[in-house]
């Protein structure tokens, strides 16, 4: 068969064939111009608004460094609302409304905080105080979720172990001491070697004391016959002192709260005796 080019047929310049790679760039060419154009807007977008944010955070730490009284902290806020600087000074502010008096604005202030930057480095910090405030202002259920939040929320911040503390001691106020001393076991396992750690580990030993102490004296009273008069007397310094017609009855059970938790038992919001409660109150 002849090689040469054909008459009928002319032979192609391979040089001016086109390739599946020239078709596809021949037809999508603008698009893909259009999408590198995008992707270095959005570089340079990403790159001023990150340059924006260096600069702003640098202008607010000045600022916050320089603030004095609750009028300058203010401005710190308000000009750089949601940066850390202005978290700072939110803390700040509601200490001092603190030590003014004026809990219910203090208490606002860190809530405030708290769901304008709930991620805050002092986020914990701002929870644990005002899990204070509210306990303070007699707000029990409010200041337990404050706790829990930065137990939970925070369990890397110093103040998620302190939290913990804090929860054990207001549950036990209020009567729920198996939920004081699960929580006071916590912090042993979560947070090992903290202070708090330490706190929690000797105050479930008095604890322990105290229920020893409490177990042996219910021992000695419970052959106490129909008429017998039963003493639970307690003074700050010896602590709890039980008779039994005005016999000493075990020893002495030193500590107000467990006195307050003997209480409790008879007094609190579910005696064991509510008809006894009742006549004990003049009801």
């Amino acid at each position: 068969m002849d090689d040469r080019a054909s008459l009928l047929k002319p032979a192609i310049d391979q040089s001016l064939v086109m390739s599946d790679s020239d078709l596809f760039w021949q037809e999508h060419w603008k698009k893909i111009v259009w999408g590198l154009a995008g992707v270095a807007a959005l570089i340079l977008a990403i790159g001023v608004w990150r340059f924006w944010m260096a600069a702003t955070l640098s202008s607010a730490e000045a600022l916050y460094s320089t603030a004095r009284g609750a009028e300058d902290l203010r401005e710190v806020v308000q000009k750089y609302p949601g940066t850390v600087p202005a978290g700072n000074a939110q803390i700040r502010l509601a200490g001092s409304m603190r030590e003014g008096g004026d809990l219910p604005a203090a208490a606002a202030e860190l809530e405030n905080l708290l769901a304008s930057q709930p991620e805050h480095p002092l986020a914990g910090t701002a929870w644990l105080t005002l899990g204070e405030l509210r306990q303070i202002q007699g707000n029990a259920e409010g200041a337990l979720e404050a706790y829990r939040s930065a137990s939970s929320g925070q369990k890397n911040s110093y103040a998620a172990p302190l939290a913990l503390l804090a929860e054990a001691n207001l549950l036990r106020t209020r009567g729920a001491e198996g939920e004081a001393r699960a929580v006071l076991q916590s912090i042993g396992s979560l947070h090992p070697g903290t202070p708090a750690a330490m706190v929690a580990e000797a105050e479930l030993a008095r604890w322990q004391k105290q229920l020893d102490a409490l177990t042996t004296t219910i021992k000695t009273i419970a052959l106490a016959r129909r008429g017998d008069t039963v003493y639970f007397d307690y003074t700050p310094q010896d602590g709890t002192r039980v008779s039994v017609n005005g016999v000493t009855r075990g020893p002495l059970i030193p500590g107000d709260d467990f006195y307050a938790a003997v209480l409790r038992v008879w007094l609190g919001e579910t005696p064991a005796d509510a008809g006894l409660k009742k006549g004990m109150l003049g009801g």
